[in-house]
């Protein structure tokens, strides 16, 4: 009863604490409350995002077991549930484990049987033919829906199967013809079959010949979101400027837009004409992501107004982990690694940071020390790192150059399977870098090109980066000379 007092007044560290106690009590064992208050504490506890307290949520849901000491069902599937929140490749397999688990005792749902198909699908390519059928299987029954059905779609498209992802299409044009989800899976296909002029009138569909205002805000944003992710940043731009006239968040998505677009100049002006006007916090965010995508050297103008404001940042928020991390993280992005390492190792020592701000700072440092004569320093940093994090992909990816700067060439390309379940361009050079000192060269070409296709161009590469494609393609090219 104090238990749901407390939760609804909003007084959520002491529902905790009063849950702990319930846990604790001894008079308490194998009883429906124990196992209530085990649930109430583990939903808690994954709020925080942190990694130790995922870990202590599904230890406290495996505790919850019948007389044969085995996990009750509905504890299972919540396991399940939680498992799938999460980023980590590990969390995935277990989340999978754990539904194989729950089909021998019950019939999956229709989500979980598609979770399921995804999750195979993503983590072994072996299965990818096992999931399609699985999900056309559950698309063809009367429980199906809209979401099974665009996810085989989906699915369809990722694997190179236009043709029956057009027959499977057809169901959802026939309910939903005009929904976003179902054009951008339209423009997708056109896009699969070459026929950029067809996406081009699928995207006008999305995004009307209309200003932006209150009453369509929403919709339009979605229609440029998907106009952008499918290759139409042009189209999505007139949506995002008329979104800066609305408000200074719009101001800030149209600034990241242009982030994105390598419009550097426009979109650092578009963030300093809402500067005063939004969170410290979301300026900082906002401007880290559009140095992110410069494509070339920033002016002296331009980099004496960073410095000022960082440095306003820190004078007006003396006391703010966020702030500190922020800028920081800033300080590496204009290629000033000294100051960012000093930074970090400032933070750390200073206990002021939460579970998660200490495995970012752990894991942004040991990414800067990843070379051999810091690399023993950075391998307990990138630890760390997991222990608050997770193993995710990358912070996996930071551990793999970690690896690889202490000749540990096997370690690095296992943590580079997972790290690259969420591929970026320079990724696939990470991965190259490692195939060249583990002398596969063929491997370190492949993945060279793997990077080139997902973008490599388009991105302005830090002198530690572009030294990495340098040495890869050195490497390749002397092998061809060879041979």
């Amino acid at each position: 009863r104090l238990v749901e007092i407390l939760f609804r007044r909003q007084r959520m560290p002491e529902a905790i604490e009063q849950l702990r106690r319930i846990v604790a009590l001894e008079s308490a064992r194998d009883t429906t409350t124990i196992i209530w208050a085990r649930r109430m504490l583990a939903s808690q506890l994954v709020t925080s995002r942190g990694y130790r307290d995922f870990q202590e949520a599904l230890a406290l849901l495996g505790q919850n077991v019948d007389e044969r000491g085995v996990q009750l069902t509905e504890d299972l599937a919540m396991s399940v549930n939680l498992l799938l929140q999460r980023d980590e490749p590990a969390s995935w397999r277990q989340a999978l484990s754990m539904l194989d688990s729950l089909a021998t005792r019950r019939a999956l749902g229709v989500d979980e049987r598609v979770m399921q198909a995804r999750l195979q699908a993503k983590l072994n390519p072996k299965l990818k033919t096992k999931a399609r059928d699985e999900l056309i299987a559950i698309a063809a029954t009367s429980e199906s829906s809209n979401t099974v059905v665009a996810a085989l779609v989906e699915m369809l498209l990722d694997g190179n199967d236009p043709t029956m992802a057009k027959r499977w299409i057809e169901k959802l044009r026939a309910v939903a013809p005009d929904a976003p989800a179902t054009l951008r899976l339209d423009a997708k296909l056109a896009l699969a079959q070459n026929d950029r002029d067809e996406a081009s009138r699928i995207i006008a569909k999305l995004i009307p010949d209309e200003p932006v205002d209150a009453r369509n805000a929403q919709r339009m944003l979605t229609g440029a979101e998907i106009a952008e992710q499918l290759g139409f940043p042009e189209v999505a731009e007139r949506v995002f400027a008329d979104f800066a006239t609305l408000s200074p968040d719009g101001a800030v998505l149209h600034a990241r837009a242009l982030g994105r677009r390598h419009q550097t100049t426009e979109a650092i002006e578009q963030l300093e004409s809402v500067r005063e006007k939004i969170s410290v916090t979301m300026f900082l965010d906002a401007l880290s992501a559009v140095l992110r995508g410069r494509s070339g050297s920033l002016d002296e103008e331009t980099l004496g107004k960073i410095d000022r404001w960082i440095s306003a940042a820190r004078r007006e928020n003396p006391d703010s982990p966020d702030v500190e991390i922020q800028t920081a993280l800033l300080a590496d992005l204009l290629g000033r690694s000294d100051d960012a390492i000093r930074s970090y190792r400032d933070l750390l020592a200073s206990n002021k940071l939460s579970q998660l701000q200490s495995g970012i700072v752990a894991g942004n440092l040991a990414w800067l020390l990843a070379r051999p004569e810091t690399a023993d320093e950075a391998s307990e940093l990138v630890d760390r790192s997991i222990r608050e994090l997770g193993p995710h992909p990358d912070v996996l990816d930071t551990r793999a150059l970690v690896r690889l700067a202490r000749g540990q060439t096997i370690l690095a390309l296992e943590d580079m399977d997972d790290a690259l379940l969420s591929p970026t361009p320079i990724k696939y050079i990470h991965l190259a870098a490692i195939r060249v000192a583990a002398n596969d060269i063929d491997g370190a070409s492949a993945a060279l090109e793997q990077s080139r296709e997902a973008g490599l161009a388009d991105l302005q590469l830090t002198a530690e980066e572009a030294a990495r494609v340098e040495k890869v393609e050195a490497a390749i090219a002397a092998r061809r000379g060879e041979s």
